[in-house]
């Protein structure tokens, strides 16, 4: 994500509230969803697999201080939560499916709680099938 991204996510935000740019702003966040999906599919079958638990960035501010294996389930888990526990009113995928257990996550929140080597342990701990993940292509319908 970057400074376009921001930009972005701040546009959609202020025409989702109002009523009469609300459906623009709809468009827009699907917009962001699709190149945000874009980049995680592109990460998730270009990189090695170690890279997603390395954190290069120890310390610095943001995204930058965070791994690829937690940014990931970050972003998954607040969408899983929105889109079913407040939108569809109905069970998270996480859930629904069976994933909590697939993947041996130490966690099942957004992981905002944790912090420097707790991100780091969790990212080494939870298996995300990458060889699962590179065949997969999200759904961009969801939403």
């Amino acid at each position: 994500m970057d400074k376009d991204w921001a930009a972005m996510n701040k546009e959609m935000q202020t025409l989702i509230s109002k009523e009469t740019t609300f459906s623009d702003g709809i468009s827009k966040l699907i917009e962001l969803r699709e190149s945000l999906f874009l980049q995680i599919t592109q990460i998730v079958n270009a990189f090695p697999e170690e890279a997603f638990w390395q954190m290069p960035f120890a310390g610095a501010d943001g995204y930058h201080s965070k791994t690829l294996a937690y940014s990931i389930w970050h972003i998954f888990r607040i969408e899983d939560i929105v889109a079913h526990e407040m939108i569809a009113d109905d069970q998270q995928i996480l859930f629904a499916l069976g994933f909590d257990k697939t993947v041996q996550s130490p966690i099942v929140t957004t992981g905002n709680e944790l912090s420097g080597n707790e991100i780091a342990e969790f990212s080494k701990k939870t298996d995300l099938n990458l060889n699962y993940s590179r065949s997969y292509s999200p759904c961009p319908e969801i939403l």
